[in-house]
């Protein structure tokens, strides 16, 4: 016998509603207005083309954007996020050696027949070098060295006091002009007509120190 319920004309088979994509009815995926108007939405979700056509656009405006505030373009392999500069000190380089702020400007006998050698320095404005003896053992003192023959005595000038930014300390320091008196043996000098030296220094700012160097010299009579 054949059930009574299954006798309903239920219509051709075109027009069951199908699931979409969705996973709902497609009819109603259908917004009110699809009978009368040629856009269909199709449950909000955009075709192939439409994404590329979305992003066309909002890359145009990115773009604008960026020109707009000036910001710097980015290059293949970068973010968008601002990564922070590095500093770089670019002042070092320029300020060169020790050589380049300490000078030897005069080496003389004060007296023919003498047996000293005054021996001047000049230190650049802005600049300092460590006192003889230097305020600690880890500062580098500025000294005089020859070749030839070998004094009985050195005398370094007495110091300024100085704070450097890099220290806690006060330091004593030479600055400007700088005179040093070596004393050699009575007759020492008479033997000879010019003498070889080497002034060790290490120059130094309120904020940094640059490597030492050893600055060489020659007097002659």
């Amino acid at each position: 016998m054949t059930d009574p319920s299954m006798d309903q004309d239920i219509g051709p088979a075109s027009a069951i509603a199908k699931p979409d994509r969705c996973g709902r009815d497609a009819t109603a995926c259908r917004a009110p207005w699809a009978e009368s108007s040629a856009w269909v939405q199709t449950c909000g979700i955009p075709s192939n083309r439409g994404r590329l056509l979305f992003r066309g656009l909002g890359l145009y405006l990115a773009l604008a954007l960026a020109g707009a505030f000036g910001l710097p373009p980015l290059h293949a392999g970068q973010s968008g996020d601002f990564a922070p500069k590095l500093g770089v000190d670019r002042t070092a380089p320029a300020l060169g050696g020790t050589a380049d702020h300490v000078h030897v400007v005069e080496v003389r006998r004060p007296s023919l027949g003498s047996h000293m050698l005054l021996i001047t320095l000049r230190v650049d404005p802005g600049y300092h070098v460590n006192a003889n003896p230097a305020t600690s053992e880890n500062l580098i003192p500025t000294s005089v060295a020859f070749s030839g023959a070998a004094p009985e005595q050195i005398a370094y000038p007495p110091p300024s006091r100085f704070k450097p930014r890099f220290a806690d300390d006060v330091l004593d320091v030479f600055e400007g002009t700088v005179v040093i008196t070596a004393t050699f043996p009575a007759g020492a000098l008479d033997r000879m007509h010019g003498l070889s030296l080497t002034v060790t220094a290490q120059a130094c700012t309120a904020e940094i120190c640059l490597p030492p160097d050893e600055i060489p010299a020659r007097a002659t009579w």
